[in-house]
């Protein structure tokens, strides 16, 4: 074989079918758009002619020179033009090829990217002698290295100047994938998502991303509300209360004291604090139809009081979101039955094994992932209870490939972050970390390496794993009394001035750790 077969090509949503005269418009206005232009070194300004070359001749002779090949992808429902998806610069005889796509104005943040190049990159190994696919993206191309991320490439380096745009020469990230890679990546992906598609944005979840996204803010990726018993030692003990609007005052309060420019507002995805561990004596064995019910209550609860604080507030003293408890006791979809109707205004799903007394593979088996998935919506894992900073043995071989397989975005908290195998966990596709609680962040229960060296191992950290690190406290825990008399929330602006500081040691954007990175965790690719 030195060519390609023909082939249309069918997903959930799209068919990718070779391109024809009627793609002309679309493929001009895409192909002339500022996007576009920025990162493909396509003619400027990009005209009819050159678009209509290019659906009767450009990659017709693409398919019958051996290079490659090229679909034009159509919405299933409407016939509407997505995007261009195709192989180029083929190897017949080392079995290699590249892919490259791009996507009208329209289609982009909706998931069809990824899912395209799925696709293509399925077909390309079932049905074609090919044994390696490589994909490249400008260094400042995010957008592109996500729906690497997302379709199950691995990053394998930096190729120095390899590219050309419209602004001169560019280094390329370059990505991989092998046959090898698609059981554990493609084949759990695809059978997650057989029959289900992704829940659009409402208005709600809409109004806060446009808000939060057009306006300088403070977004905190994790926080708690509620009430939980803590144990200090056998015989003391505290319980803390803390209300949506205290938790929005501190946030609000944070952002104008410590930050270089105070925010306009904050958001913060507000977590139901676990507090089964209230009614169940420690050491005895969770009830789970109790332990059910007080989930479902605090969920619900949540879902009511950030409601109406967005209500009563305005948009300036913040926009607090609800992420609802897992329950490892019941199915995923018999839980997401209690919250019909205000599917909207549920933000994140959160796990806590320790809460619960269950495993983390206990959420998986229940379908919590695929929930995920297909509410589009973030999961937050509290780590495993081996390790109060953050042993990730158990994330990493249970939560990780299945959530890389569904398709999901996963943040992990309560980490520490000395933890030698943290980085290349965050270099799986979805997965974030939140930088918090502070205690981890400044390792003060890690033998107290000190204020310099701490700094440093941060900024080491947010140097290589920048993109995936996000802004987080967990309030409760840093308001309580130590068994010392500390209390450690008097310390928190001095963690968020450290932060800060160890981005900027790092050569990394304070910024995104404050807001962006949380924005991508929080909607995924609807803020590029």
């Amino acid at each position: 074989m030195n060519r390609f077969p023909d082939a249309v090509l069918r997903t959930e949503r799209m068919v990718l079918r070779p391109f024809a005269e009627r793609d002309v418009p679309g493929v001009r206005a895409a192909c002339d758009d500022a996007t576009t232009q920025r990162w493909l070194p396509l003619p400027s300004p990009y005209t009819e002619e050159h678009a209509r070359w290019w659906c009767t001749q450009g990659s017709p002779e693409s398919l019958s020179s051996g290079d490659g090949i090229q679909f034009a992808a159509e919405d299933a429902a409407t016939g509407e033009l997505v995007g261009c998806f195709g192989l180029k610069r083929t190897d017949w005889r080392e079995l290699t090829t590249e892919i490259g796509y791009w996507t009208v104005p329209a289609a982009r943040g909706r998931g069809f990217a990824p899912e395209a190049v799925r696709a293509l990159t399925d077909w390309v190994f079932a049905a074609t002698p090919v044994r390696r696919v490589m994909l490249l993206a400008a260094t400042g191309n995010t957008g592109s290295q996500r729906v690497a991320d997302k379709a199950g490439f691995s990053r394998e380096g930096v190729l120095r100047e390899a590219g050309t745009t419209h602004a001169g020469r560019v280094d390329l990230v370059a990505y991989g994938l092998i046959p090898a890679d698609l059981p554990g990546v493609r084949a759990g992906a695809q059978e997650a998502a057989a029959g289900a598609k992704p829940v659009p944005l409402g208005p709600v979840r809409t109004e806060v991303r446009d808000h939060l996204t057009s306006a300088t803010v403070l977004i905190s990726a994790h926080e708690h509300t509620g009430a939980e018993l803590i144990f200090h030692d056998e015989t003391s003990q505290h319980t803390y209360r803390q209300s949506v609007e205290e938790l929005m005052e501190l946030l609000g309060t944070l952002g104008r004291s410590h930050l270089p420019e105070p925010p306009a507002t904050v958001g913060a995805l507000v977590l139901p604090m676990p507090y089964y561990r209230r009614f169940k004596p420690e050491g005895t064995a969770v009830d789970p139809e109790t332990c059910s019910r007080i989930i479902r209550h605090r969920n619900l609860e949540l879902i009511d009081e950030c409601a109406r604080f967005r209500k009563d507030h305005p948009v300036s003293a913040g926009l607090p979101v609800p992420a609802l408890m897992a329950d490892p006791f019941r199915d995923a979809e018999e839980f997401a039955a209690d919250y019909e109707g205000r599917l909207d205004e549920v933000f994140a799903l959160k796990w806590h094994p320790p809460a619960a007394e269950s495993p983390i593979a206990a959420y998986v088996a229940r379908g919590y992932l695929d929930l995920g998935a297909r509410w589009n919506v973030p999961t937050v894992l509290h780590c495993s209870p081996e390790g109060r900073l953050g042993d990730l043995a158990e994330i990493g071989s249970d939560a990780v490939p299945a959530a890389v397989a569904a398709g999901a975005r996963i943040s992990i908290a309560h980490l520490g972050f000395n933890n030698p195998g943290l980085t290349e966990i965050l270099a799986e596709p979805g997965v974030f970390a939140d930088l918090g609680p502070w205690e981890a962040v400044c390792e003060r229960t890690v033998g107290d390496p000190g204020p310099a060296d701490s700094d440093a191992r941060l900024a080491t950290l947010i140097s290589e794993c920048g993109p995936r690190l996000m802004f987080s406290l967990d309030t409760p825990w840093h308001l309580q009394p130590w068994d010392d008399g500390r209390i450690l929330g008097a310390e928190t602006s001095e963690a968020v001035r450290r932060i800060l500081d160890s981005a900027r040691l790092g050569s990394a954007d304070g910024s995104a750790l404050l807001s962006g990175n949380a924005l991508r965790f929080l909607f995924g690719e609807e803020t590029a």
